[in-house]
């Protein structure tokens, strides 16, 4: 999740899995496209579940907290898909007043 200049502005995503899922060719979906293929990112697949079961799952759950509490952000993607969302999640658990409306 670092940019450009390196600089991280945050030190835990708050956006996966909770603003974005992937949903591959085959049918999986996934918390992260950073992380395709990572087994810690998958939450199932469309064809044995419905996205509700996916979303409301053990496997997502599970990510959620290895996201939380395992996951090192310094070894993310420059240029992550989510970091502005990242960076205003942050600054709201910070008690910055937001900048403006969603």
């Amino acid at each position: 999740m670092k940019q450009e200049s390196e600089e991280i502005h945050y030190d835990k995503c708050n956006s996966t899995p909770f603003f974005w899922a992937f949903v591959s060719a085959n049918g999986d979906v996934y918390g992260c496209s950073a992380y395709l293929l990572d087994e810690r990112f998958k939450y199932g697949n469309l064809h044995e579940q419905t996205f509700e079961e996916i979303w409301q799952g053990e496997k997502r759950r599970a990510s959620y907290e290895y996201i939380k509490d395992g996951l090192d952000i310094n070894e993310c993607r420059k240029n992550c898909r989510l970091d502005k969302a990242n960076r205003y999640l942050s600054d709201l658990a910070k008690g910055v007043p937001h900048q403006n409306f969603i």
